[in-house]
C-alpha cells in the first residue's frame, strides 16, 4: 500500500475572506497599531465569550510575553512551577527577574503537586494547564499570587474565569498551533482591573497615558492586523469547533480500535493535541520507530521536562522528579489536527496496528 505522509500538525487560521473584512478597515483608518478599534473590539468579543469584564481582558503579542507580565508585576518575588511544561512557563519567571523552583506532577491531572508548596505570602505559582485541561485543583484557591499558563485551553468553555480570585491572571496562546490561533498573539484575563490597566501599560513601554515610562515595561502590543485574524476566527468560532471534533472523532474510533489511552480524550472542550499513553519508555520506542518507517510524524510536545533542559539546570541539579520523568518517557503527541482525513487516519491505523 502506498505510503501516506501524516504531519503532526496543520495550522489553519481564519478564511482570507472573513479576515479581509476586517484588514480593510484597518486600511480605511490608517491605525495598525497602538490599542486600535480592533484589538479593542477583539478584547470586547472575548469577553463575552469568557463572560467577563471586557476592562479585565488585555490582548498581547504573546503569550509568552502575557506570562512575563504577569510575573513582572506580581507581589510575589518567588515562584514554583511544574517540572513538566513547554519552557515559556520558567523562562517568563526568569525573564521576570523572579526565583523559581521546581516541582512533580500529579500522574492523572499532570498538574502540579500543591501539598509540598509552602503558602507564603511572597511565593507565587505559575500554575499549567496542560494541552487544554480545564479542571482546576481546589486547594489552589488557598493561594494568593497565581499565573495560570492556559495556553492550550481557549476551546475549553468548562473553563471558568468568571470570578477569578483578585491577584489571580489566566494567560491563553493564539498561536498559530493552537484552537483559535492567529499566528502570534495572547489573550490575558485579571482578577482585578488595576492589575489589567498596569499590565496595559506594561506591554506599552510603561506609558500610563503619556509618554513617559512610568516603570519597567516593554513592547508587547498586539497589532491591529493580528486582531483582524481574531475578530476573524471568533466569527467563525462555531465552524472551527465543529472540525476540531471532527478529528477528534476520527482519533477517538483509533484509540478503540487499537486500544490507545490518551490524555487528550478525557478532557472536554476543543484542543489541539493527541498524547497517547503508552505502557512503557520501550513500547514508546517501538512506537516511534514504527511512525518514522511510516512517514508519520510524532513529537515529544514538553520535551523530557524542564528539570532535563540546560536553561534551568542549575535550579534542579540534585533533584527528583520521578512522575515527571514517567510521564515523559511513556506519553506521546501523534498527529492532530483540523482537516484530518479518514486516509490520513487509516494511515496511521494500519502502522500501530
Amino acid at each position: 500500500m502506498r505510503k501516506i505522509a501524516v504531519p503532526i500538525m496543520r495550522p489553519q487560521l481564519a478564511s482570507l475572506v472573513k479576515v479581509n473584512e476586517y484588514l480593510s478597515q484597518t486600511y480605511s483608518n490608517g491605525i495598525f497599531t497602538n490599542n486600535g478599534p480592533l484589538i479593542r473590539k477583539l478584547e470586547e468579543n472575548y469577553a463575552k465569550y469568557f463572560e467577563v469584564d471586557p476592562e479585565l481582558v488585555v490582548c498581547s503579542s504573546s503569550a509568552t510575553i502575557a506570562l512575563e507580565g504577569a510575573t513582572s508585576l506580581s507581589e510575589a518575588s518567588h515562584f514554583h512551577c511544574p517540572a513538566y511544561t513547554f519552557p515559556a512557563s520558567a523562562l517568563a519567571v526568569l525573564r521576570a527577574g523572579k526565583s523559581l523552583s521546581f516541582h512533580d506532577i500529579d500522574l492523572e491531572s499532570f498538574q502540579m503537586k500543591l501539598e509540598e508548596i509552602p503558602n507564603n505570602s511572597d511565593h507565587g505559582l505559575m500554575y499549567v494547564l496542560p494541552f487544554g485541561a480545564s479542571a482546576i485543583n481546589v486547594n489552589l484557591y488557598s493561594f494568593k499570587s497565581v499565573v495560570i499558563d492556559a495556553a492550550a485551553s481557549i476551546g475549553n468553555k468548562s473553563l471558568n474565569i468568571k470570578d477569578l480570585p483578585h491577584s489571580w491572571v489566566v494567560v491563553f496562546s493564539l498561536h498559530a498551533t493552537k484552537v483559535l490561533g492567529i499566528g502570534e498573539g495572547g489573550i490575558s484575563i485579571f482578577g482585578n482591573k488595576k492589575a489589567a490597566d498596569t499590565y496595559r501599560a506594561w506591554i506599552n513601554f510603561g506609558f500610563s497615558g503619556t509618554r513617559n515610562s512610568d516603570y519597567s515595561g516593554t513592547n508587547g502590543k498586539l497589532s491591529e492586523i493580528s486582531a483582524s485574524f481574531g475578530l476573524a476566527a471568533l466569527d467563525l468560532v462555531e465552524i472551527e469547533f465543529e472540525e476540531w471534533q471532527r478529528s477528534r472523532d476520527l482519533t477517538n474510533k483509533l484509540e478503540d480500535s487499537l486500544k490507545l489511552n490518551s490524555f487528550s480524550r478525557k478532557l472536554s472542550g476543543h484542543n489541539p493535541y493527541w498524547i497517547v499513553n503508552l505502557k512503557s519508555n520501550e513500547e514508546k520506542i517501538e512506537t516511534t520507530e514504527k511512525l518514522t518507517n511510516a512517514e508519520i510524524q510524532y513529537r515529544d510536545w514538553w520535551s523530557k521536562g524542564c528539570h532535563k533542559m540546560a536553561a534551568f539546570r542549575s535550579f534542579t541539579e540534585g533533584m527528583e522528579f520521578p512522575i515527571t520523568d514517567m510521564v515523559a518517557n511513556q506519553t506521546l503527541g501523534l498527529p492532530f489536527f483540523r482537516g484530518m482525513s479518514e486516509e490520513q487516519a487509516e494511515a496511521i491505523h494500519e502502522c500501530l496496528s
